[in-house]
């Protein structure tokens, strides 16, 4: 029995390929918004307002914490949210 290979066209490829990558995007974005779902409501106001593009000095303005506190603040938050991604793809 022969094996039938279809050959697909070079835009079917990137079609395909552009898919792919949505898709992927698609799931990494919806881990993101379930990881931040899970902090707690500063820690969530914290690093939503610095994924909005504030500054530290906006956002320690309207948390009311020191802009020092604000960048400690999101780096430990980012380690959180980077190992409960991690943590959910297992």
């Amino acid at each position: 029995m022969e094996e039938e290979f279809i050959e697909l066209s070079a835009r079917e490829y990137l079609i395909h390929d552009i898919h792919s990558e949505d898709n992927s995007m698609t799931d990494r974005k919806e881990q993101l918004y379930q990881a931040i779902n899970q902090l707690d409501n500063i820690e969530k106001a914290t690093i939503i307002l610095y994924l909005e593009g504030y500054e530290y000095k906006e956002i320690s303005i309207l948390i009311d914490i020191s802009e020092t506190n604000v960048g400690v603040k999101i780096n430990r938050i980012k380690k959180q949210l980077i190992k409960r991604i991690k943590d959910g793809r297992k």
